[in-house]
């Protein structure tokens, strides 16, 4: 098994999981506020659909979904000093925001896009 298959695999199992002695999760004010909270979370858990324009390095780090005609985004970030999240102990952080909560130069412009085309996908 290559590296990104790995670190995939181990994405995959904490996002699943959510286990909170593994990952720290992080709710964005919007989606901590929203009524709809546990089925945002729900959605995070059960994604499988991920788009190797947002999810760049293909290790499953970064998804969005669309719940009540509203985007989401999810994202991996990786806090350990090494940056060596191949191993099993490295920590990591999955934060969940809105759309219009997500800041990243790199993504940014991918992740709207991506949320374009799945909002006329939906319609």
């Amino acid at each position: 098994m290559d590296n990104v298959e790995g670190v995939a695999k181990i994405n995959d199992r904490l996002r699943k999981s959510m286990s909170v002695n593994q990952l720290t999760i992080e709710l964005s004010p919007i989606v901590s506020a929203a009524s709809n909270r546990a089925q945002l979370i729900a959605c995070t858990k059960k994604f499988s659909d991920f788009d190797p324009e947002i999810d760049l390095l293909g290790d499953h780090s970064v998804g969005l979904f669309l719940e009540s005609g509203e985007v989401y985004v999810f994202r991996f970030l990786y806090e350990d000093d090494r940056y060596d999240y191949s191993k099993e102990i490295g920590k990591r952080k999955l934060s969940i925001s809105h759309i219009s909560e997500f800041k990243s130069l790199k993504l940014g412009k991918k992740i709207r896009e991506s949320a374009s085309r799945a909002i006329q996908n939906e319609a």
